[in-house]
């Protein structure tokens, strides 16, 4: 490569119940605005699921047992945002750099290929999650995979 020639960033390719996304990884800092957003929208949620999870001593997160009871008030912690304008740019954020069957995921392309099926959205918003590696390998989800959190003694029903 010269001194004139740009880089060129990574893109991945999946299909995802049927349809072809592709998605560019994003610019470093653009990037980082982006995984500082989603954090900001999921980072309360995964608090009090992490705090929901029981290891034993010295054994990994990825072993642990869960306690279901937080499930439904972490995906309300996400829920109670989805109305915000801010939501919905971020996820226009988020597939800025993703096409789907050929296409760039605009709001009118977005509006068709998901109405009424969101799962595929939210896997396709994974999907960028991934490639972009923003809590995956080489990231804090390996970090978090691999930590040690200790168990707070338990009591038993006896005294």
């Amino acid at each position: 490569m010269n001194s004139t020639q740009q880089p060129v960033l990574k893109t991945e390719s999946k299909t995802i119940d049927g349809m072809s996304f592709e998605c560019t990884v994003f610019p470093a800092m653009y990037g980082l605005k982006i995984k500082g957003r989603l954090l900001k929208l999921v980072g309360p949620a995964l608090g009090s699921l992490v705090q929901g999870l029981k290891t034993t001593k010295g054994g990994s997160i990825l072993d642990a047992n869960f306690d279901m009871s937080v499930i439904g008030p972490a995906i309300a912690t996400i829920t109670d945002h989805f109305d915000d304008p801010k939501v919905v740019q971020l996820i226009q954020d988020v597939f800025s750099s993703t096409r789907v069957d050929g296409q760039p995921m605009s709001e009118p392309v977005m509006n068709i290929k998901f109405a009424g099926n969101y799962t595929i959205l939210y896997k396709a918003i994974i999907f960028v999650v991934e490639t972009n590696r923003f809590f995956g390998k080489g990231s804090i989800g390996d970090l978090i995979a691999g930590a040690n959190i200790p168990t707070k003694p338990t009591t038993s029903g006896t005294n």
